[in-house]
């Protein structure tokens, strides 16, 4: 079976989008934009602790690098477009200007 890009985004974040739809609902745009926007960040948290694990990061230059690195896979460059508006030493930022 063949699945595009397009097809293997929408099945893996459907539930999810769903979900959030379903606070919104209940819990109004604004709380539900809060719980998401901290359950990102933990998340990402997480996620870094996790690569941390497999590669140590050894100061924020290696943590960029790896970001970087990881937005360069096939899925990531078949699924969003990232610009990186704010990059200074002790800052950095990606922002995603198109998505599936």
């Amino acid at each position: 079976m063949e699945v595009t890009y397009g097809q293997y985004f929408q099945n893996s974040v459907q539930s999810t989008v769903e979900l959030a739809r379903a606070f919104e609902h209940a819990l109004g745009r604004d709380r539900t934009f809060e719980i998401i926007k901290k359950w990102t960040e933990k998340s990402a948290a997480e996620s870094v602790k996790n690569q941390m694990s497999k590669k140590p990061i050894k100061n924020f230059e290696d943590f960029k690098r790896l970001r970087k690195e990881q937005k360069k896979t096939p899925v990531w460059t078949h699924m969003l477009t990232l610009t990186h508006p704010e990059e200074i030493p002790t800052k950095f930022c990606y922002k995603v200007t198109e998505c599936l």
